[in-house]
Order: C-alpha cells, then structure tokens, then sequence
C-alpha cells in the first residue's frame, strides 16, 4: 500500500529540489567560465585568455554555494503566496551572481584585440 504523503512533504522536496539546482547553477555559471576559458584553444577572436586569482574565485563559489542553498531553502520555506515564489527562488542566486559578475568585470582586464 502506498504511503500517503502530506502536502507539506511534497513542498520540502520541492524546496530542496530548488535549493540544490540555485546552488549547482550559481556553481556552473559563474565557476565554469573561470576554469573551462583559459583552458580552451579554439578562441577565434581573443585566443589564450587568463583570468587572474582563478582558484581564489572557485574556493569563494565553493563556500558560496551552501549558503546559496541554504538561503535558498529558508526563504521557500517561508509562508508566502504563489506570486513571490518565482522571485523568492531566484534572489538567492540573483544577488550573488550579479556580484560576481561586477567583482569580475573590475578585475580582468577585457581581451585586447590583435588584428
């Protein structure tokens, strides 16, 4: 016999769901530009890009991620209606995000141009 499941139950697994894919997603958008870009070759434009302190920014989203995921779940957690739960699940991400994308653009330079 099946167990019957409180819809309390199915928000926390729907919560959890949202929490780990805000983490993994912040992890992959901001993290795989750091490592994957230097590595490739086939820049047709800027080839050889490097950005600077690359391991200090992986270590930083590796800490950033928890409590992404954290956040993420505290404030699905909350008692809120159904219009702010699209924005409640994304701010998590959305902050941190931007930040990074502000603290990157400060510090590598753009590619210079060798045409």
């Amino acid at each position: 016999m099946a167990r019957k499941t409180s819809k309390r139950d199915d928000d926390k697994k729907l919560w959890l769901k949202i929490s780990t894919y805000n983490a993994i997603g912040l992890l992959v958008a901001v993290g795989s530009p750091l490592v994957i870009d230097p590595r490739l070759t086939t820049h047709v434009l800027h080839p050889n890009r490097q950005y600077p302190n690359t391991k200090y920014w992986v270590i930083a989203l590796i800490i950033l991620c928890p409590i992404v995921f954290a956040f993420s779940y505290f404030l699905l957690k909350r008692k809120v209606t159904s219009r702010y739960i699209t924005w409640l699940s994304c701010l998590p991400v959305l902050i941190p995000g931007c930040f990074a994308a502000f603290l990157l653009a400060c510090t590598v330079r753009p590619a210079a141009s060798r045409m």
